[in-house]
């Protein structure tokens, strides 16, 4: 099982954006689907979309958000990808006059 205590940054940043598309080129980019009720969670136990094991136990002064990388290296990284961009929801509105 794969220990992740903390968030290193998010993939929009320098240096991990660079990383993680060389990583994403070599299918070395793993990520952990959230739903946006767990975000404040701070201990769960999760499988990633290839299918390694993790236990999330992040600082009281951290929160999970979409982008968070939980872990990078040349082999592999681990990112955070919040149900909420996945599933956007459509909103309707109805006017009358």
């Amino acid at each position: 099982m794969q220990i992740l205590n903390s968030i290193l940054g998010y993939a929009a940043d320098e240096p991990f954006d660079s990383a993680l598309h060389d990583l994403g080129h070599a299918d070395k980019v793993e990520y952990l689907t959230i739903s946006p009720e767990d975000t404040s969670r701070r201990r769960m136990k999760v499988i990633t979309n290839k299918g390694t094991e993790c236990a999330i136990a992040l600082n009281r002064d951290q929160q999970l958000s979409d982008g968070a990388v939980l872990n990078i290296s040349d082999d592999r990284a681990i990112v955070v990808l919040s149900l909420i961009h996945i599933y956007e929801p459509t909103r309707l509105l109805s006017i009358s006059y």
